[in-house]
């Protein structure tokens, strides 16, 4: 397996753009090598020149190669005291000004963070008013995201009322023990299958939570998609984002950071 050199890399990048519809452009050069060689390693490609009729030659693979780019990391209530926040400040006060939400989880991962948010607007009565939207760009994500079953390790967060309310006991495909997530309560939300890079985005959101997801994004391709979520927000809508993933440039772009991990779009003609 050779180093590859810059030239070989930007053919590389523009074949494969041509071939995947993904600009490798848009992410951090480090991680992007990273999973070069790790593929170049695992098929035995001697250069990226190989790697590529290797991808043509097998589509399985490189789908495997782009979702290894997403962060598929995921539990309920993950980072607890964010979702209290959410339950005792964001939701009550988005429900104040209108009892129908629309809540977009993007990057949704295996579902835990749309779940974890549709349990908080049950609890609030809320939910049967509301429209929940997951998206991701992994497929197979997206698949255990609709069957809803998840490992126990995965629910520390979720008190035994809740555990009892939204799940029952099943055994997974491994044949372990583990809680899938009621039917009924599943039906609420509508999958999809979205790059944030180069799909149209849907609209008039309430809150939308990403986060986590742009980790390996270049700061331009991050600006970017902030600037679609501004545009994808209703009037006072809020951006939920990860601890590694605050807007620097929130107000120029329109936002008014209510704390580190909460952005809000102001309202029209406010400075």
């Amino acid at each position: 397996m050779q180093p590859h050199s810059d030239p070989e890399l930007t053919h590389f990048k523009r074949e494969f753009h041509q071939l995947s519809g993904y600009n490798l452009d848009n992410y951090q050069h480090i991680q992007i090598d990273r999973r070069l060689q790790e593929i170049l390693h695992t098929t035995h490609s001697q250069n990226l020149a190989e790697l590529l009729i290797y991808f043509k030659q097998n589509s399985n693979e490189l789908r495997k190669f782009l979702d290894g780019l997403s962060i598929n990391v995921s539990e309920f209530f993950r980072n607890a005291e964010r979702f209290q926040e959410i339950q005792n400040k964001i939701l009550p006060e988005l429900l104040s000004r209108r009892p129908r939400l629309r809540i977009w989880s993007a990057g949704s991962s295996i579902g835990a963070e749309i779940y974890s948010l549709l349990m908080i607007l049950e609890h609030l009565g809320a939910a049967d008013h509301c429209h929940f939207l997951a998206s991701d760009i992994d497929r197979d994500a997206l698949e255990r995201a609709r069957k809803g079953v998840f490992l126990p390790d995965l629910l520390q967060h979720v008190s035994k009322k809740d555990l009892s309310t939204f799940f029952d006991p099943c055994l997974d495909e491994n044949k372990a023990n583990a809680y899938v997530f009621k039917q009924k309560w599943r039906e609420k939300v509508h999958f999809i299958h979205h790059d944030l890079l180069t799909d149209d985005y849907p609209l008039q959101f309430d809150l939308i939570a990403c986060r986590n997801v742009m980790i390996y994004f270049t700061k331009e391709a991050k600006t970017r998609v902030y600037q679609q979520f501004y545009s994808s927000l209703r009037e006072g809508g809020v951006l939920f984002v990860g601890g590694a993933e605050q807007l620097i440039q929130a107000h120029e772009i329109g936002y008014n950071r209510l704390s580190s991990y909460f952005y809000q779009k102001q309202k029209m003609g406010k400075p």
